[in-house]
């Protein structure tokens, strides 16, 4: 278990504005190590005018069971 996930969760991703967006995230393992699956940041990274190659960071809530991006 990682970030307190457990195999497929739903998440939302929140803004400073308080915009939302709902993504997936799966885990599996890959060679013993882990793999991250995740579903709908297209349509986030689209929104926010992201480029290939930018780095962001989110911020996990484990409790709430959402990313806070800033």
């Amino acid at each position: 278990m990682y970030l307190g996930l457990n195999r497929k969760i739903g998440l939302k991703i929140v803004d400073a504005t308080g915009a939302v967006w709902d993504v997936q995230v799966a885990i599996g393992l890959s060679r013993g190590q882990p793999r991250y699956y995740v579903k709908g940041m297209r349509k986030f990274v689209t929104d926010k005018g992201m480029v290939p190659g930018q780095a962001f960071t989110l911020n996990f809530v484990k409790g709430k069971k959402l990313f806070l991006f800033r």
